[in-house]
């Protein structure tokens, strides 16, 4: 049977259970990802057959907000930085040893800071009373949130007969400079990606099925 045009009626029901929502990326940093609005590109299509629902072309503006203290959010730059490193030691000549450290570079930080963190929860959990409290109280003002509006374009796919719902981040903008100096914009995808795919799939999974029983009923299959 030939592929069905559902997209005014899907992208309407995408937008009701999807825009709003908030989902957690990420941990240590606390990284939230809220879908603020979800629009159709031009081209795109929302279209489902007897074998496949796919939703193409689909425009999702977010809001991303990165929580934590000093260290975690130190340990995403520190990726980024080091992450940098080992491309551009890769990309240029560079004896082996060079590369070796850059390589490693992201393990290192990511030890050093944790060591860092374990000795401050260590001389925390020693403090009793009045003091420990103080102490705790001035940790939580430690904690900051960075806040980026990100805008990327989604494609997924789902196959009946399987639980799965592939979701392709194809592109990602982002108009804060901030984003640049936090994280990689191939982390942040990961982040992103990893909300819309929990959510989206929920909300895609249930319209194929929606619409599979339409078509069925159609064809006086039910």
């Amino acid at each position: 049977c030939c592929e069905v045009d559902a997209t005014q009626v899907s992208l309407m029901e995408l937008k009701r259970r999807l825009e709003g929502t908030t989902k957690t990326a990420h941990r240590e940093p606390e990284v939230l990802v809220t879908i603020d609005e979800l629009v159709m590109e031009d081209g795109g299509a929302v279209t489902f057959s007897p074998s496949k629902f796919t939703l193409s072309g689909l425009r999702f503006h977010t809001t991303v907000k990165i929580r934590g203290g000093a260290a975690d959010v130190a340990k995403l730059a520190g990726q980024k930085a080091s992450e940098h490193a080992a491309v551009v030691a890769d990309r240029i000549s560079v004896n082996e040893h060079v590369k070796e450290a850059a390589t490693t570079a992201t393990s290192k930080a990511g030890a050093a800071i944790g060591s860092a963190k374990a000795a401050v929860s260590s001389a925390l959990t020693s403090l009793k009373g009045p003091v420990s409290a103080i102490v705790e109280k001035a940790n939580g003002l430690t904690m900051r949130t960075h806040t980026l509006s990100v805008s990327c374009t989604v494609k997924m796919v789902k196959e009946f007969g399987y639980e799965e719902v592939r979701v392709e981040v194809q592109d990602i903008t982002s108009d804060h400079r901030l984003f640049d100096g936090i994280m990689q914009v191939d982390r942040a995808k990961q982040f992103i990606e990893s909300a819309i795919s929990q959510r989206a799939s929920e909300a895609a999974t249930r319209l194929a099925k929606e619409k599979m029983q339409k078509l069925n009923d159609k064809l006086g299959l039910a």
